[in-house]
């Protein structure tokens, strides 16, 4: 519907900024936990919802600035506002109703 072809963003030149990008959040991810677990406040569901999100973000901002001419971008974007949106209406329904 899109008119949207696949191409891996290991095949333009934006494969070095995709690659230290996700490991940039990786650490700023795991320093966040670190620092929630020592404020005593433990880590939540949230903290991996919030890494998810970041991870499909920026991976749709990498499509956007090196595959010029292609749309794929629009579709990771709404890829991860789906996931998002469904990974937040099932945390709060199984916080709401636990099934262990």
């Amino acid at each position: 519907m899109l008119g949207v072809v696949e191409v891996d963003i290991e095949e333009t030149e934006g494969e070095k900024v995709y690659r230290w990008g996700r490991i940039t959040l990786l650490v700023i991810y795991f320093i966040a936990v670190v620092i929630s677990i020592e404020f005593g406040r433990g880590v939540t569901e949230y903290h991996f919802l919030y890494f998810i999100a970041a991870l499909w973000l920026f991976r749709s901002l990498v499509e956007w600035k090196y595959m010029k001419g292609s749309r794929q971008y629009l579709r990771t974007l709404m890829d991860a506002v789906f996931l998002i949106a469904s990974l937040f209406f099932t945390f709060e329904l199984l916080s709401r109703y636990p099934i262990w």
